[in-house]
């Protein structure tokens, strides 16, 4: 079974892949036009032709539907026709790229977070189980007492599923649960703040496995 360690590895080194406009702004180069073929969360590779040098300062643009984003960052490779960039904010343009593409590519999440809505998880991976094999329920879990008045322990439209009593085991995909610190979070928000629960990272387990998808 994959450890909770390396399933957090596995997110935060997930890459994206796509062929999306880009613009590079080389330090005493000028600027390049290219093609973003891959990013994860610290860096990204950009298809064009120039020759840059190990260390040089940038910056990179990217077109994402009708909006263009950037950041600032440093060529760590260069082979003529391929850049690798260390992207300062690289989380910021790899979750706007999720966003689009719904689905994050080779990563252990894969069908879960799909559009941020209950349906279409429960579409893709629907386990409900009966009350006879109920499993451990994040309030138990995270022993935050919430259970009777947080929305994961009273909403019985999600009772079962992935195991759990009510959305005891769906938390991750409920909006404006009281998770830990109290702050209800919605959307890519919450969803940011579930990667960092080692509660979310067993629901993945369980959920994956039971779909064949990690041995």
């Amino acid at each position: 079974m994959e450890s909770t360690q390396n399933m957090k590895n596995n997110l935060t080194h997930a890459s994206l892949k796509g062929d999306y406009v880009a613009r590079l702004r080389l330090q005493g180069m000028g600027v390049f036009n290219g093609v973003l073929k891959n990013i994860n969360q610290t860096e990204c590779s950009v298809e064009m032709d120039c020759n840059a040098e190990e260390g040089t300062r940038c910056f990179l643009w990217i077109q994402v539907k009708d909006a263009e984003h950037y950041s600032r960052g440093n060529i760590v490779k260069s082979d003529f026709h391929r850049v690798t960039i260390r992207i300062e904010n690289g989380l910021s343009l790899y979750r706007i790229i999720a966003r689009h593409e719904i689905l994050l590519e080779d990563s252990t999440l894969k069908q879960l977070i799909r559009a941020q809505s209950y349906q279409n998880v429960i579409g893709v991976v629907d386990t409900r189980q009966d009350s006879s094999d109920r499993k451990l329920n994040c309030w138990e879990a995270n022993k935050c007492g919430k259970e009777n008045y947080c929305v994961a322990g009273t909403s019985v439209k999600f009772d079962g599923l992935f195991g759990g009593k009510n959305g005891g085991r769906f938390c991750a995909f409920i909006d404006e649960t009281l998770c830990k610190n109290g702050r209800p979070l919605t959307g890519e928000k919450k969803l940011v703040k579930c990667s960092e629960c080692d509660f979310f990272y067993e629901i993945l387990r369980d959920a994956t496995i039971d779909q064949g998808q990690y041995a």
